[in-house]
């Protein structure tokens, strides 16, 4: 098949499917206990055991169901060359943790009833445009693309502050939402008067439901990845560059108060603050212009007609103003970036000079990591790839290298 065709030089289709099985460890069908520390009471005597684990008799495993399909080519004595798979991963059957009565003695309790979907495509691409004796070009592509939607039959052992923070940080699962989907304070405006922010609150949202009162605002992660590398030889001298890109997610912008409380004061004057502050709110009017809420030194807590917000059952809300700020959709943006990872010159050396002092070979390269970024200008600076959601770590530097290789 295709042996006398010059065109394709390679071709291959791949497949593959499967069924995987996970068993929870810690937990049985049978009640799980331990003995104390010291085994034995002091007091009566009594031989101790601790309760470690309800018994779980119809707890099932969990399973993943796996499909692949792959596609390989060449073409032009693989000058052109592509890697193509696709695949579709299916659970069910996963473990969660519903709320328990009180009568149980446990907080939570294991059930299989989650399910998740992964589907995704990864692909790499290869050619080499030009390949003479002096001139060589190399360049290719890699990309992946991956989908993921949960499900939950139950609500899951959260409540109160928990179940709120839950949604703001990715860690919920809801139904037909990406795994790290995360939501956000919906931004009301700032208030003429006092300049302090304002959040909006349907009137038929329900308190135990934060979906009805926050915002969606997208998945934590990138659901596109990929990079380029590229080379360039001339005789002894090669120039290489690589690229990596993200695309598909969102990402909170650095805490403007990052030690706010539940109250209506800003940071103390011997805090490092933002230079966005600047902009601030500073008189009624200011509203039109800024989003940057006041710096105030009013110590006097939130009050129900200043943040229309639910109340807790000690009739307090889970945040103050200035950290619903920072955790409001105001203070989101893209994550998409695009970052030279590697710039490098390098020189081989002759083999006459390489004779002269008995080496076998050797070569010069200046290299540069980190080099540069393409993201969105509403960062300020702030490094879309630093690890943290929404926290304040330093960004990537550039680093610069000189190297000397040699071989005798």
């Amino acid at each position: 098949f295709l042996k006398k065709n010059k065109i394709i030089s390679n071709l291959s289709l791949r497949a593959s499917y499967g069924v995987q099985g996970n068993v929870v460890q810690n937990v049985g069908p049978n009640i799980v206990a331990s003995y104390g520390n010291p085994p034995i009471n002091t007091l009566t005597g009594d031989y101790v055991l601790n309760f470690v684990s309800p018994a779980y008799p119809d707890l099932r495993w969990e399973k993943t169901t796996t499909t692949n399909l792959g596609l390989d080519f060449g073409m032009l004595k693989n000058r052109i060359r592509a890697t193509f798979d696709l695949y579709n991963r299916r659970g069910s059957d996963l473990l969660l943790a519903v709320a328990a009565p009180y009568e149980t003695g446990q907080s939570s309790l294991y059930y299989n009833g989650g399910k998740m979907t992964n589907r995704g495509i990864e692909f790499m691409l290869g050619f080499t445009p030009v390949k003479t004796q002096k001139i060589q070009w190399d360049l290719s592509l890699n990309g992946a693309q991956n989908k993921n939607l949960s499900g939950s039959s139950q609500q899951v052992a959260t409540t109160g502050t928990n179940l709120v923070n839950s949604y703001l940080n990715g860690s919920v699962i809801v139904n037909g939402v990406p795994m790290d989907g995360f939501y956000s304070y919906k931004f009301a405006g700032l208030n003429g008067t006092t300049g302090l922010p304002q959040y909006y609150f349907p009137k038929n949202a329900n308190y135990n439901d934060p979906a009805t009162w926050l915002v969606y605002s997208g998945r934590k992660t990138p659901n596109f990845t990929g990079g380029m590398q590229t080379s360039l030889r001339y005789k002894a001298i090669t120039l290489s560059a690589a690229f990596t890109y993200v695309t598909g997610n969102m990402k909170r912008l650095n805490p403007l108060y990052p030690s706010a409380g539940k109250v209506l004061y800003a940071p103390q004057p011997n805090q490092n603050l933002s230079a966005e502050l600047v902009n601030r709110w500073r008189k009624p009017g200011d509203e039109k212009y800024t989003n940057i809420p006041v710096l105030t030194t009013n110590n006097q807590y939130i009050q129900q007609d200043t943040l229309p917000m639910p109340l807790g059952a000690n009739g307090a809300i889970f945040d103050g103003v200035y950290k619903m700020y920072d955790k409001s959709d105001l203070r989101l943006v893209s994550g998409s970036y695009i970052r030279c990872t590697n710039l490098a010159l390098s020189y081989a050396l002759p083999s006459s000079f390489l004779k002269a002092i008995a080496m076998r070979s050797g070569s010069v390269t200046i290299a540069a990591r980190n080099l540069f970024k393409i993201a969105d200008k509403k960062l300020y600076g702030q490094d879309p790839e630093t690890s943290g959601f929404g926290g304040s770590s330093l960004p990537i530097l550039p680093v610069y290298n000189f190297a000397f290789k040699c071989n005798f």
